[in-house]
Protein backbone atom coordinates (compact mmCIF):
# COMPACT_ATOMS: atom_id res chain seq x y z
CA UNK A 1 0.00 0.00 0.00
CA UNK A 2 2.61 2.15 1.07
CA UNK A 3 4.37 2.19 -2.74
CA UNK A 4 0.77 2.57 -4.07
CA UNK A 5 0.94 6.75 -2.47
CA UNK A 6 1.46 8.67 -5.65
CA UNK A 7 0.33 12.55 -4.93
CA UNK A 8 2.56 15.81 -5.87
CA UNK A 9 2.06 16.52 -1.95
CA UNK A 10 3.72 12.95 -1.05
CA UNK A 11 7.29 11.96 -1.33
CA UNK A 12 7.49 8.91 -3.47
CA UNK A 13 8.62 6.06 -1.38
CA UNK A 14 10.69 3.37 -3.36
CA UNK A 15 11.54 0.96 -0.92
CA UNK A 16 10.84 -0.30 2.78
CA UNK A 17 11.45 -2.78 4.95
CA UNK A 18 13.59 -4.27 8.14
CA UNK A 19 17.47 -4.55 8.81
CA UNK A 20 18.91 -5.17 11.61
CA UNK A 21 18.61 -1.79 12.89
CA UNK A 22 15.41 -1.67 12.50
CA UNK A 23 12.42 -0.64 9.61
CA UNK A 24 14.14 1.29 6.62
CA UNK A 25 12.29 3.58 4.44
CA UNK A 26 14.56 4.90 1.06
CA UNK A 27 12.37 7.71 -1.01
CA UNK A 28 13.05 10.53 -3.38
CA UNK A 29 15.35 12.91 -2.75
CA UNK A 30 13.94 16.67 -1.91
CA UNK A 31 16.03 19.73 -2.26
CA UNK A 32 14.60 22.16 -0.35
CA UNK A 33 13.68 23.04 3.72
CA UNK A 34 11.71 21.18 6.72
CA UNK A 35 9.01 23.74 8.26
CA UNK A 36 11.87 23.71 10.92
CA UNK A 37 13.68 25.45 8.24
CA UNK A 38 10.30 27.69 7.19
CA UNK A 39 10.16 28.83 10.59
CA UNK A 40 14.07 30.15 11.02
CA UNK A 41 13.37 31.50 7.50
CA UNK A 42 10.22 33.38 8.22
CA UNK A 43 9.48 33.31 11.85
CA UNK A 44 5.87 32.80 13.30
CA UNK A 45 3.23 32.88 10.35
CA UNK A 46 0.25 34.90 9.59
CA UNK A 47 -2.96 33.14 9.67
CA UNK A 48 -3.31 33.66 5.73
CA UNK A 49 0.12 32.52 4.94
CA UNK A 50 -0.14 29.45 7.37
CA UNK A 51 -2.75 28.25 5.28
CA UNK A 52 -0.42 28.51 2.71
CA UNK A 53 1.26 25.49 4.29
CA UNK A 54 -1.46 23.92 5.70
CA UNK A 55 -3.83 23.20 2.32
CA UNK A 56 -1.16 21.14 0.68
CA UNK A 57 -0.63 18.86 3.97
CA UNK A 58 -4.21 18.48 3.98
CA UNK A 59 -4.18 17.49 0.49
CA UNK A 60 -1.54 14.83 0.55
CA UNK A 61 -3.17 13.73 3.66
CA UNK A 62 -6.85 13.58 2.15
CA UNK A 63 -4.91 11.55 -0.82
CA UNK A 64 -3.34 9.05 1.32
CA UNK A 65 -5.88 8.64 4.33
CA UNK A 66 -8.51 7.47 1.19
CA UNK A 67 -5.55 4.71 0.43
CA UNK A 68 -6.42 3.72 3.75
CA UNK A 69 -2.73 4.72 4.91
CA UNK A 70 -2.60 6.77 8.55
CA UNK A 71 0.70 8.87 9.11
CA UNK A 72 0.58 8.93 12.85
CA UNK A 73 4.24 10.89 13.08
CA UNK A 74 3.14 14.00 11.41
CA UNK A 75 5.51 17.11 13.01
CA UNK A 76 7.63 19.89 11.39
CA UNK A 77 10.51 17.85 10.40
CA UNK A 78 8.02 15.72 8.45
CA UNK A 79 6.88 18.17 5.86
CA UNK A 80 9.19 19.64 3.57
CA UNK A 81 9.11 22.40 1.19
CA UNK A 82 11.06 21.16 -2.19
CA UNK A 83 12.32 24.24 -3.17
CA UNK A 84 12.69 23.13 -7.23
CA UNK A 85 8.78 22.60 -7.38
CA UNK A 86 7.57 25.31 -4.84
CA UNK A 87 5.76 22.87 -3.54
CA UNK A 88 5.28 21.07 -0.05
CA UNK A 89 5.63 17.64 0.99
CA UNK A 90 4.98 14.86 3.18
CA UNK A 91 7.55 12.42 3.94
CA UNK A 92 8.04 9.33 6.09
CA UNK A 93 5.10 7.72 6.86
CA UNK A 94 7.16 4.80 8.61
CA UNK A 95 4.95 4.55 11.52
CA UNK A 96 1.64 3.63 9.26
CA UNK A 97 3.70 1.83 6.78
CA UNK A 98 2.83 -1.49 5.03
CA UNK A 99 5.43 -3.07 2.77
CA UNK A 100 4.36 -4.23 -0.69
CA UNK A 101 4.21 -8.56 0.10
CA UNK A 102 1.31 -11.64 0.45
CA UNK A 103 1.38 -10.77 3.85
CA UNK A 104 1.33 -6.49 4.66
CA UNK A 105 3.96 -7.30 7.02
CA UNK A 106 3.73 -4.10 9.12
CA UNK A 107 6.93 -2.08 9.71
CA UNK A 108 5.29 -1.43 13.22
CA UNK A 109 5.13 -4.77 14.82
CA UNK A 110 2.44 -5.04 17.72
CA UNK A 111 3.22 -3.85 20.95
CA UNK A 112 5.73 -1.26 19.42
CA UNK A 113 5.38 2.29 20.66
CA UNK A 114 4.16 4.96 18.80
CA UNK A 115 6.97 7.81 17.89
CA UNK A 116 5.78 10.39 20.74
CA UNK A 117 6.67 13.80 20.75
CA UNK A 118 4.32 17.07 20.74
CA UNK A 119 2.15 16.77 17.55
CA UNK A 120 1.33 13.30 18.44
CA UNK A 121 -2.39 12.82 19.05
CA UNK A 122 -2.39 12.34 23.18
CA UNK A 123 -4.79 9.61 22.36
CA UNK A 124 -2.61 7.58 20.02
CA UNK A 125 0.21 7.12 22.82
CA UNK A 126 -2.35 6.48 24.92
CA UNK A 127 -3.40 3.53 22.22
CA UNK A 128 -0.71 2.82 19.95
CA UNK A 129 -3.42 0.49 18.06
CA UNK A 130 -5.50 3.51 17.27
CA UNK A 131 -6.37 3.64 13.48
CA UNK A 132 -8.11 7.02 12.86
CA UNK A 133 -7.89 9.81 10.44
CA UNK A 134 -8.47 11.92 13.15
CA UNK A 135 -5.17 11.31 15.12
CA UNK A 136 -3.78 13.74 11.63
CA UNK A 137 -5.96 15.89 12.35
CA UNK A 138 -5.01 16.76 15.81
CA UNK A 139 -1.09 16.88 13.96
CA UNK A 140 -2.37 19.30 11.60
CA UNK A 141 -3.87 21.46 14.35
CA UNK A 142 -0.73 21.07 16.40
CA UNK A 143 1.96 22.15 13.73
CA UNK A 144 -0.46 25.04 12.40
CA UNK A 145 -0.33 26.08 16.20
CA UNK A 146 3.57 25.96 16.25
CA UNK A 147 3.47 27.69 12.60
CA UNK A 148 1.35 30.45 14.21
CA UNK A 149 2.81 30.86 17.96
CA UNK A 150 6.10 29.41 17.63
CA UNK A 151 5.08 26.91 20.68
CA UNK A 152 3.70 23.10 20.33
CA UNK A 153 0.51 22.90 22.10
CA UNK A 154 0.67 22.21 25.54
CA UNK A 155 -1.08 22.45 29.08
CA UNK A 156 -4.77 23.74 29.58
CA UNK A 157 -3.78 27.20 28.58
CA UNK A 158 -3.76 26.61 24.83
CA UNK A 159 -6.03 28.39 23.57
CA UNK A 160 -5.24 31.83 25.46
CA UNK A 161 -1.44 31.73 24.76
CA UNK A 162 -2.42 31.19 20.88
CA UNK A 163 -4.27 34.27 21.26
CA UNK A 164 -1.49 36.33 23.30
CA UNK A 165 0.97 35.39 21.17
CA UNK A 166 -0.37 35.99 17.48
CA UNK A 167 -3.26 38.71 18.75
CA UNK A 168 -4.00 39.50 15.15
CA UNK A 169 -6.21 36.02 14.49
CA UNK A 170 -9.58 36.17 14.54
CA UNK A 171 -11.92 34.02 17.27
CA UNK A 172 -12.75 31.83 14.19
CA UNK A 173 -9.59 31.31 12.63
CA UNK A 174 -8.51 30.38 16.52
CA UNK A 175 -11.58 28.41 16.70
CA UNK A 176 -10.48 26.54 13.34
CA UNK A 177 -7.02 25.28 14.94
CA UNK A 178 -8.79 24.57 18.21
CA UNK A 179 -11.30 21.91 16.84
CA UNK A 180 -8.31 20.14 15.37
CA UNK A 181 -6.53 19.53 18.87
CA UNK A 182 -9.96 18.98 20.38
CA UNK A 183 -9.06 15.78 23.20
CA UNK A 184 -11.98 13.75 21.51
CA UNK A 185 -11.83 12.58 18.47
CA UNK A 186 -15.61 13.28 17.82
CA UNK A 187 -14.99 16.70 18.58
CA UNK A 188 -12.51 17.19 16.00
CA UNK A 189 -13.03 17.60 12.17
CA UNK A 190 -14.49 14.38 10.90
CA UNK A 191 -11.81 13.81 7.56
CA UNK A 192 -9.61 16.40 5.76
CA UNK A 193 -11.74 17.05 3.00
CA UNK A 194 -14.11 19.04 5.68
CA UNK A 195 -11.21 21.21 6.35
CA UNK A 196 -10.17 21.75 3.97
CA UNK A 197 -14.17 23.25 2.83
CA UNK A 198 -13.77 25.08 5.59
CA UNK A 199 -10.29 27.20 4.68
CA UNK A 200 -10.46 26.76 1.07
Amino acid sequence: MLFQLNHMNIVKIYDAGRISEGPFIRMEYIEGYDLNGLQKKYGMLSFEYSVKVIKPILNGLRYAHGKGIIHRDLKPSNVVFSTKEKIFKIIDFGVSAFLDTENNTKLTKTGEAVAGGAFIDPLLQENPKLRDCRSDIYSIGAIWYWLLCGRAPHGSDMRTYLSNAAPDLLDKQINIVMKCLAGNLEDRYGDCGELLAIIS
